[in-house]
This record gives C-alpha cells, sequence and structure tokens, in this order.
C-alpha cells in the first residue's frame, strides 16, 4: 500500500514539475522598457545637427529585438543591428531635419519580438532661426593686466564651442577656452558655460558656480559680478558718431552695448553685445578680457585650426591685372537675415618693367581710394623693387607697407612689443578655384592694423574691419577669372560718389542723398578736424566746392559726411591725396 502511494505521489510531482516548467516556457519573454515615451530637443538653430538618442532597456529574461523601428515624416531612425540581452540597455537614434524654423512634433514607431508588442514614442524639436550676425561667431580674446596704469597684453584667448545643456532650468551653451602666448607653445584648457535666456545673463565656471548673473533690461537690480552679489547698475555706451549725438538722443536697441557694474566697485564690469550675444568686455579691476570683432577676426577664427601654408610669388606678366571687391553686410529689417551689398572695389595692374635710380623696378597703377562706387576713379603710380627676400616702393601707397617674401601660415603670439599678432591663410573659392589668400591682424592697447595679402601680388592691401574683401576678378597672362566690374552710381544708399582736385587747395565734393536728412561733412588730416558745414537737405546730387589752405600738396585727406535723421544713422568716409 505504501509502495502504491509513493508511485502516486512521484507522479504528481512530475506533473507538477511539468506544469510549472510550461508556464515558465509560456511567460519567459523579451520585454522593452522606455524611461519616458516623450522627448524634447529645444532651441537647435536652423542648419544644426538635431539628433536625439533614446535609452532602452530589456527587462525580460529572453533576448530583445528591433524589428523594425519607423519615424514619421523624414525623421530617420536607426535601432540596434544585434538583439539586446536581458537586463541590457540599448539606442534608438532619431535625426530629425532642421531646414526650416518652427516648432514640431513626431513619432517614432518601434516594433520588438515582445509579442509584436509596438511602442510609440513622440519626438518634439523647436528649431530657431539664427539671426545673429555671422560676427558673433568671432572666438578670438585678447587678455590683458594693467601695470603702472597701462595696459599689458597677458594671454590670447580661443574659444570653441562644445555643445549646449540644460542647468539650473536655462539652456547654456557650453565652452571650451585655451589660453597661451604662442600658438605652438603650450595651451592651457578651461570650460565655461553662458546663457541669453529670459533677459538673463548668465555665466558659470567650470565647476558650476556663478561668475556673472544680470537682467540686461533692468538699470538697477540684485545680481551677481565676478561671484560677487550686491547692487548693479547699467550704463548703456553710446558708439555713434559725435555728430549724431548732438542731434539725436540716444535710444538703446539690440547692438547698443551695456556695460553693468557693482554699486560699491565699478572697476568691476563687464560689457554685453546683444545683436551678438556676446560679452565683450570683463574687467576685474586687475584683469580685462576683451573679445575682437571684425571680419578678419572671423576670418582667424574660421580657418586657424587648418595651419593652411601659402609663399608668395611674383611671375607676374605685364598687363597683369586684378581687382578686389569690398562688401558689407545689413540686416534685412523683413528676414532678419544677413545680406550683403557691393561697397567699394579697387585695382591693381602691372604697367611696366622700368629702371629708378640705376635699379629695376616694375611699374603698377594703383586705384587705392576708390572708397566709394562712382563715376571718377583715383589712381597712384608706384614702383615696386624686389630685393632678394624684401619688397619696398618708391611712395608707399596708402595703408600698404613693405612685405617679405616668405611662407605664411597660421601665428598667434604676443611679440615683445606687447603687440598681438595673427595671421592665417584661407582660401576663396574663386571660378572654379581656390585662391590663396593671407590676412594679419596687429593689435596693441594704443593702435591696430588689419592686411590681407594677394601672394601673386606685391602689395599689402589695408583691410576694413567692417566689409569683406574679395578677389572679384584677375588676369594672369591671357587667361581672366571672374568678371571685372565698372563704377556705376548706386542709388539705394547716401553716399560721396567722388572727390576732385581743382585747385592748388582745392577740391570739389560731390554726394547723393536718397532721403532728407541732416548732414555733417568734414575734412581731416593727421593732427587737424574741421566742420565744413552741418544743414538739412533733400534728396539729390550736390556738389560742394572746398577752398582751405589746410590742403596742401603732397598730403593725404579724410572726408567725413554723416547724415542722421530721427533712429537712423549712416556714414561715408573717402581718402584723397592732394598733388
Amino acid at each position: 500500500m505504501k509502495k502504491i502511494n509513493l508511485t502516486r505521489n512521484f507522479r504528481i510531482l512530475v506533473t507538477l514539475t511539468c506544469l510549472l516548467f510550461s508556464s515558465y516556457l509560456c511567460f519567459a519573454q523579451p520585454k522593452i522598457k522606455f524611461d519616458k515615451r516623450e522627448y524634447t530637443m529645444n532651441r537647435v538653430r536652423v542648419g544644426e545637427s538635431a539628433v536625439i538618442k533614446i535609452p532602452f532597456k530589456n527587462i525580460g529574461d529572453k533576448p530583445l529585438i528591433i524589428i523594425s523601428a519607423q519615424g514619421s515624416g523624414p525623421n530617420v531612425v536607426s535601432k540596434p543591428s544585434e538583439p539586446i540581452a536581458p537586463n541590457r540597455i540599448g539606442y534608438i537614434t532619431v535625426k530629425m531635419p532642421t531646414a526650416f524654423p518652427g516648432k514640431f512634433t513626431k513619432s517614432a514607431t518601434i516594433r520588438t519580438n515582445a509579442d509584436d508588442i509596438t511602442t510609440v514614442l513622440t519626438l518634439k524639436l523647436q528649431v530657431i532661426a539664427d539671426t545673429k550676425p555671422e560676427l558673433s561667431k568671432c572666438n578670438v580674446f585678447i587678455q590683458s593686466d594693467s601695470i603702472d596704469n597701462q595696459r599689458k597684453n597677458k594671454l590670447i584667448l580661443l574659444r570653441k564651442l562644445v555643445n549646449d545643456t540644460i542647468i539650473m532650468n536655462h539652456y547654456f551653451t557650453k565652452y571650451q577656452l585655451e589660453s597661451f602666448t604662442d600658438y605652438y607653445k603650450k595651451r592651457n584648457v578651461s570650460l565655461y558655460y553662458e546663457t541669453f535666456e529670459d533677459s538673463m545673463y548668465i555665466k558659470l565656471d567650470e565647476t558650476f558656480n556663478i561668475i556673472h548673473s544680470v537682467h540686461y533690461g533692468r538699470e538697477k537690480q540684485l545680481g551677481i559680478i565676478f561671484g560677487k552679489k550686491d547692487s548693479i547698475n547699467l550704463e548703456l555706451i553710446d558708439k555713434r558718431d559725435a555728430a549724431v549725438k548732438r542731434y539725436n538722443p540716444l535710444i538703446p536697441i539690440q547692438k547698443t552695448p551695456r556695460k553693468f557694474f557693482l554699486k560699491g566697485n565699478p572697476n568691476q564690469n563687464f560689457t554685453l553685445r546683444l545683436d551678438y550675444e556676446a560679452n565683450e568686455t570683463e574687467n576685474d579691476n586687475t584683469v580685462c578680457t576683451k573679445q575682437l570683432f571684425g571680419e578678419q577676426m572671423l576670418k582667424i577664427s574660421k580657418n586657424y585650426m587648418y595651419d593652411d601654408k601659402v609663399t608668395n610669388t611674383f611671375n607676374l606678366n605685364v598687363g597683369d591685372e586684378m581687382q578686389l571687391l569690398y562688401r558689407g553686410k545689413r540686416i534685412n529689417e523683413q528676414t532678419k537675415a544677413e545680406e550683403f551689398y557691393d561697397y567699394k572695389f579697387k585695382e591693381c595692374k602691372y604697367i611696366s618693367d622700368t629702371i629708378v635710380n640705376g635699379k629695376s623696378a616694375k611699374l603698377f597703377t594703383l586705384y587705392t581710394n576708390s572708397n566709394f562706387i562712382g563715376s571718377d576713379k583715383y589712381e597712384k603710380k608706384v614702383h615696386c623693387f624686389i630685393d632678394n627676400d624684401s619688397i619696398y616702393y618708391d611712395k608707399e601707397p596708402h595703408n600698404t607697407n613693405g612685405l617679405k617674401i616668405q611662407q605664411y601660415k597660421t601665428e598667434m603670439k604676443i611679440l615683445d612689443d606687447n603687440s598681438v599678432f595673427f595671421q592665417v591663410v584661407y582660401r576663396q573659392d574663386f571660378s572654379n578655384r581656390q585662391l590663396p589668400l593671407v590676412t594679419q591682424y596687429k593689435y596693441a592697447p594704443n593702435y591696430r592694423y588689419e592686411y590681407f595679402i594677394v601672394p601673386s601680388f606685391p602689395f599689402k592691401f589695408y583691410e576694413d574691419p567692417d566689409y569683406i574683401e574679395s578677389v572679384s576678378y584677375l588676369k594672369r597672362g591671357k587667361s581672366e577669372y571672374g568678371v571685372k566690374k565698372e563704377r556705376t552710381n548706386p542709388t539705394d544708399s547716401n553716399l560721396v560718389l567722388w572727390i576732385k582736385q581743382t585747385g592748388k587747395h582745392k577740391i570739389k565734393v560731390t554726394y547723393r542723398l536718397v532721403e532728407p536728412c541732416k548732414i555733417n561733412m568734414r575734412l581731416q588730416n593727421k593732427s587737424k578736424m574741421i566742420t565744413i558745414f552741418t544743414k538739412r537737405k533733400k534728396p539729390g546730387m550736390y556738389t560742394y566746392n572746398i577752398k582751405s589752405k589746410m590742403l596742401q600738396p603732397g598730403n593725404e585727406y579724410l572726408l567725413y559726411l554723416s547724415y542722421f535723421e530721427e533712429h537712423k544713422e549712416g556714414h561715408g568716409m573717402s581718402y584723397f591725396e592732394m598733388y
């Protein structure tokens, strides 16, 4: 009887074990888990990469296979190619288009081998138009300290954008900062964070300590400057021309610099440029850090890391010539985007070979003072001498000096005379070829110069920080590249069209106004400036004759015409030489 009971109990145990194992086989399966079903990316600029990396975990007991991952619209969804083991993490990657500004809601549908369960994820993207001027991408700084009331350049700083991140519920931009005295020597690296969100400017160090925190729309407030919490005052910096200031009160706009300083210590301050979203100048009473702007600094910021090289050579033929086009930038009031306009152009032509004082020389014609596109052109003939590795001239052209025949490459260093020297080689796309050019910038507390060099011609050309220089036409032998421009009279701006010498101490100025405005005309030499007139004018073409003992043969002058009406202002300058 006991034997029968044991056999029966054994059968029951086997049956229960089989049932339990079958139950385990039925319930053991993969299972996908996402932390959330909605993912958001904010403040992605037009054209920038928008990639969302979404983690998930296999919380089941069998390998998880992503059968398909599909996005709505033009989204590109990538899935793991291998199974995800139990308790392991995998990633779904979604790349979203950013061609247009706006707020977009899309979805990604995920199917797995977990009983073909389908998961739908919601993806939200905010794309913002990048309306900041391109100059906001200038990432070069100079740091100096004060010794005996004089500024001494201390360090060059180069900034690189790392990424955007969220800190304290604000969107911050993370930057890497390299500091050095010579680009090819030791460089120290640090990090900082910055935001201009919700009318607040906040700067953090790499450990998230607050350096600055102010509301940039308030004249008085409680804020933080250089880590010190105190009453903060605001000063608007008026950089307009003196004649404009005299007749028009300052109405702050986005590009008006704003200086914030501690009420108890005004020597600790910083200055914001909201149009660039930039902290332009920081001064903690001992060290001053200044961001350098201008088209040449933009070229340096974009090209220094390539360390391109070029050697200037002058295998020219008589008749070879070149035109340089200077273009300006302005903001389109409707689209708020930057657009270009032609400002001026210069010309350089190889005329002949000659002998001057027993030395071989190349004779060039330079139209160096064609500051405005007009019907007249101002020419100067220059003899160019090449002596071993140096180039010099019989009469130094305006804004041009001698240069060396050498190899040019990236250079950034503080020199012994306390000046800072920058140089980069960059490439201009020109007639289906890349034309190497060199930009040079030398900066000191009391002066600066900017030049660019076309390696095939023996001159340095002055680089106007407010305009973009490019080679628009090149003739070498029988080959021509680009389109040769002819002078015209543009009709969409107030400007000086030309200046003509009419006597020993006389000039005739022709200018045009396209709108009624007050104008101020001034004449300046190296040591003196006189006001010719200040008056209101109607639209039209005007000529004005100037007779002054200040106009002396052999000297160079600047004619300055400024115009202003209500909240609009502008100016035109033209250099000329008396013969």
